[in-house]
């Protein structure tokens, strides 16, 4: 498509392309199969790897899952990292209220 098209070889021979953001959605997809499950050390320790990794944004799991949605969002968000801290929330204003307060950066919303 138009993206690769874009793309071209710097003078290195390195691939470049245009300035672009990684949201990685690990923390809030990583479970959904039936084999994963994070601790909340895990969750932490990877947003740490993320965040080294230069990814921009992580998204977390809406806190309106529970107790420890609630609590990995505020853990997370309290780690300082460079990247932005997203919630996945549905649209309602409860969702929207639950996120913003565990302290995150911002949120994705759907309907």
């Amino acid at each position: 498509g138009r993206f690769a098209r874009r793309l071209s070889n710097d003078s290195k021979g390195f691939l470049s392309c245009p300035d672009f953001s990684i949201v990685d959605t690990t923390l809030r997809e990583g479970e959904q199969f039936a084999t994963a499950e994070f601790t909340p050390q895990d969750r932490m320790y990877i947003a740490k790897i993320l965040d080294r990794m230069g990814v921009e944004y992580i998204e977390m799991v809406n806190p309106m899952a529970g107790k420890q949605a609630i609590e990995d969002c505020e853990n997370v968000a309290k780690l300082g990292l460079k990247a932005k801290i997203l919630v996945h929330t549905r649209c309602h204003m409860s969702d929207v209220k639950a996120a913003v307060n565990t302290g995150i950066d911002g949120i994705n919303m759907y309907m």
